[in-house]
């Protein structure tokens, strides 16, 4: 439980830090959907979500790949 906590607040954080409206194409984030909600991240930190459960591109789309 505690660990899961733990994750929730991190996307909390990533929502504030990187919600759509503050990506710009200078940024390197892609989006993924984790528990229904769409979340912009670098693509490291995307490898990592991946691992636990996220999927690649916008909540709602087909998932898409990401590149090594």
């Amino acid at each position: 439980m505690q660990k899961l906590r733990r994750v929730s607040v991190y996307l909390a954080i990533l929502a504030i830090g990187f919600s759509s409206t503050h990506c710009t194409p200078e940024d390197e984030v892609v989006p993924i959907c984790y528990y229904g909600v769409t979340q912009m991240v670098s693509p490291k930190i995307a490898k990592r979500y991946v691992k636990i459960g996220a999927t690649m591109g916008i909540c709602g789309s087909e998932p898409v790949g990401l590149a090594n």
